[in-house]
């Protein structure tokens, strides 16, 4: 939590400095509205948690909007027309009403996907929920990480990354193969019109820092003022497993550009495979494929993407895809009601005690209660996942208190990955939170009317007693390791 709200005060910092040295007039906190946005694939309590991040960092709540990724990207490429750029490609064939498309936005460490409608009012309508997995551009620098290691040993790799003395060439490295990962192009685009032999003969080249080499001469225990940097990496080549498939030369590492690709291989098939179901799942009714996020401009990834949608949809990569979710986060700060229907991830629900019912309850599950037998740990179906809602839909039932001699009444909010679960502690259920209802001087027989809000992007509880017409919030345990969503 103190590494998050670190990084959000200073952006926030950083924000308020710039502001007052480009603006003539002051601005205050009071007078901006933030958007945190976080990936779609993030449950509730990863969303929640971020919101206390921000708030803990000097944001108040109620100037703060939590915006999930894609669907900012989408909002961006929904309005992208009005600025002035040559994004016309999805304006045009994305804007049609009723117009099915998929946004996959590819960032570091994720891969969120979501599918969106246009609807005949121009707001965007969730078809399907938000999925995703770790198929991001950290994947390929793991994959680098580990094929080094092979290379010059697990000890040399350590001690570039965690020895003080390395620390700027370390993040220098892996900053300039972010570049290079990004701009790599794949065979077939690099070479276009040349012949097969040049293809065949493509190489990829990684500069290696001068640091790494004193690592690895030290490790061997070579002098690194006698002995040159190409003869120290040569020798821990001819060392290794990839003793064929590499050479090195004015400090450059030289790959063929096909044994680069094959550390894409991995990630890029397990995005492949995910998009293909959801191609079908949807009836394969798809207008277009918006790619956004800094990793989407990497060319491989986008010749794989193309590769398996020739001819059934078009696939488009907006200008600056990178820019594309903080700038829908804008629009979608000032237009928040654009997504005006979501699909639910969960089933959501509480845990109540209804009447005791011998042919439909576990009788491990009865108690005795001062109105008779009672079976504890039902779970109350709110919502049931995949269910269609709208920002702003509650719904509300009415309970009875069960009676149980307290000063509180604790009511779980649960959820579940199973469309009709029983008991709250089936397998595949999650405690969201807990409802915390005072009792104090309150008719034991009273009648609580228990709210979930449903459709924006994080979820709100409430509880009414319907005798003094008290209201109550739900306070959510947001750190508890017990909350699991697999």
């Amino acid at each position: 939590m103190k590494v998050f709200t670190h990084c959000i005060n200073h952006m926030r910092k950083h924000l308020l400095k710039d502001i007052e040295e480009k603006l003539a007039g002051k601005i205050t906190m009071d007078d901006i509205h933030f958007v945190l946005t976080v990936p779609a694939i993030w449950d509730d309590t990863a969303k929640m948690f971020m919101r206390e991040a921000a708030v803990d960092a000097g944001i108040k709540s109620d100037q703060l909007l939590i915006a999930l990724e894609p669907e900012a990207a989408s909002i961006y490429c929904q309005l992208m027309h009005l600025e002035a750029n040559e994004n016309k490609r999805f304006f045009l064939v994305g804007k049609e009403i009723g117009a099915k498309y998929m946004v996959i936005d590819l960032g570091g460490g994720t891969a969120d996907i979501t599918i969106h409608q246009l609807k005949e009012d121009g707001s965007l309508a969730e078809l399907v929920p938000a999925s995703g997995g770790s198929w991001g551009g950290t994947c390929i620098d793991k994959a680098l990480n580990d094929f080094l290691t092979k290379v010059f040993g697990e000890t040399v790799m350590k001690i570039f990354k965690t020895d003080p003395e390395y620390l700027e060439d370390y993040f220098e490295f892996w900053h300039r193969f972010e570049v290079k990962k990004r701009n790599f192009e794949t065979k077939s685009n690099k070479n276009d019109g040349q012949n097969v032999k040049d293809k065949s003969e493509s190489k990829f080249a990684i500069q290696i820092p001068l640091a790494l080499t004193e690592i690895v001469a030290k490790q061997n225990k070579q002098d690194i003022k006698k002995t040159k940097s190409d003869a120290i990496i040569t020798n821990a080549i001819q060392k290794s497993q990839y003793r064929n498939d590499l050479t090195f030369e004015y400090g450059k590492l030289f790959m063929k550009s096909s044994f680069f690709l094959t550390m894409f291989n991995p990630t890029t098939e397990l995005l492949i495979n995910h998009l293909k179901k959801l191609y079908k799942d949807i009836r394969q009714d798809l207008k277009v494929i918006l790619m956004v996020g800094g990793f989407s401009e990497c060319s491989v990834i986008q010749d794989a993407v193309k590769k398996e949608f020739e001819g059934k949809c078009g696939v488009v990569v907006p200008n600056q895809a990178g820019l594309a979710v903080v700038k829908g986060a804008v629009y979608f700060g000032h237009q928040p009601d654009l997504i005006t229907e979501r699909v639910s991830r969960y089933t959501y629900g509480i845990q109540t005690w209804p009447a005791f019912n011998e042919t439909k309850h576990d009788k491990s599950k009865r108690v005795v209660m001062a109105d008779g037998p009672r079976c504890r740990d039902v779970f109350f179906k709110f919502v049931v996942k995949g269910d269609k809602i709208k920002p702003g839909d509650k719904k509300a039932y009415i309970f009875k208190y069960p009676g149980l001699k307290s000063d509180s009444f604790d009511c779980g909010v649960f959820i579940s990955n199973e469309k009709n679960p029983k008991y709250v502690d089936d397998e595949g259920c999650a405690k969201l939170g807990t409802l915390h209802i005072p009792l104090d001087g309150v008719d034991r027989n009273a009648d609580i009317e228990e709210t979930l809000i449903f459709g924006d992007t994080e979820l709100h509880v409430t509880a009414c007693n319907c005798t003094n017409k008290m209201k109550y919030k739900v306070t959510f345990d947001l750190l508890s390791e017990n909350i699991n969503f697999s």
